[in-house]
């Protein structure tokens, strides 16, 4: 019986041990950046670690299933050949995956690494990094069409635009009302036009009267 799944049981074990290699580098990641439990969120180079482990983790009790029952119903040495390939290819996935942008080399001579989004508003240049646009020196800037309204003037404006759009909803209410009433006069009128084209349709030989019959009396 060992003989059967010995080769088995040496991948999984593998597993196991990459799986909490996986967990470990997520450890020191967290001790490096100051991310305690249970955040998920913090620097790029964090959240990239923290998504790989996740990743390779979600795949890998489908990964034990198929080991298993291709090993006992079909092949043990090539399954377990196989277990070990995809085990080395998540290896290389973790690896590559928790890179940085600079290293990633293959984006690189695909010509797919375009950075960050930036654009310029005259002399000012911005790029978009960590949820908001920051200056080439590092500090955070508001966009120059922002700083022409005060935090008040914004809030007041916001005011008056759901002032208008209460009124322009109440309005579209009040229209819809008038509409459906007049769609009930048209439906009534037509109604009575066509019971008026029905008695105008009755043939004139209903109305003519019969003629009086006159008793013969023979004297």
């Amino acid at each position: 019986m060992l003989d059967q799944i010995h080769l088995l049981a040496a991948v999984t074990v593998l597993g196991v041990l990459e799986q909490a290699y996986f967990s470990l580098q997520v450890i020191y990641a967290r001790r490096a950046y100051g991310i305690s439990p249970p955040k998920v969120s913090g620097p790029p180079d964090f959240e990239r670690v923290f998504r790989a482990q996740v990743n390779c983790s979600e795949y890998f009790p489908i990964f034990l299933a198929v080991l298993w029952q291709a090993g006992l119903f079909f092949h043990q040495g090539l399954t377990a050949a196989l277990g070990l390939l995809y085990l080395y290819s998540r290896y290389h996935y973790f690896v590559g995956y928790k890179e940085s942008s600079l290293g990633r080399t293959r984006q690189a001579e695909l010509g797919l690494d375009y950075g960050p989004p930036q654009a310029q508003l005259s002399d000012a240049k911005f790029v978009f990094q960590d949820g908001k646009w920051q200056g080439e020196s590092g500090l955070s800037h508001r966009p120059p069409l922002l700083k022409l309204f005060s935090s008040h003037d914004w809030e007041q404006s916001c005011k008056v635009m759901k002032k208008e759009n209460k009124a322009l909803l109440e309005e579209n209410n009040y229209l819809k009302l008038q509409l459906e009433l007049l769609m009930d006069m048209l439906t009534e009128t037509t109604a009575r036009l066509h019971i008026v084209e029905k008695k105008m349709d009755i043939p004139t030989w209903h109305t003519k009267k019969k003629p009086n019959k006159v008793l013969m009396l023979k004297s």
